[in-house]
């Protein structure tokens, strides 16, 4: 897949996963996310979801369903920074909020 669909693809899950939140109550489940974003399988979105953690934006709760907690905020340029060094790393670590999200120093 390529970095730029990747992140606008992760954005659009990020963004969804939050609206969904405020809107129920509770994150949306994979297939929820799927169908929502119009993604062609759950294994796709496996990835996307793999991405957000793999970047610190998001935290998965093993064998929970709808395990999927926002830990930080969304921020474009440590996406670049991360998909330009091709090194994984955690883009959004940052300072830690009250609510459990980090804010990201520029």
């Amino acid at each position: 897949m390529k970095p730029e669909r990747d992140r606008e693809r992760c954005r659009a899950v990020y963004e969804l996963i939050i609206a969904y939140t405020e809107e129920q109550g509770y994150p949306p489940s994979v297939r929820e996310i799927t169908d929502a974003c119009g993604i062609s399988s759950l294994s796709v979105t496996q990835h996307y979801l793999g991405l957000l953690q793999d970047w610190g934006y998001i935290r998965r709760v093993p064998y929970r369903a709808r395990g999927i907690q926002i830990v930080a905020l969304w921020r474009d340029d440590a996406i670049d920074q991360a998909t330009s060094a091709g090194d994984g790393d955690h883009p959004a670590q940052g300072e830690e909020q009250g609510d459990g999200r980090r804010n990201v120093a520029a």
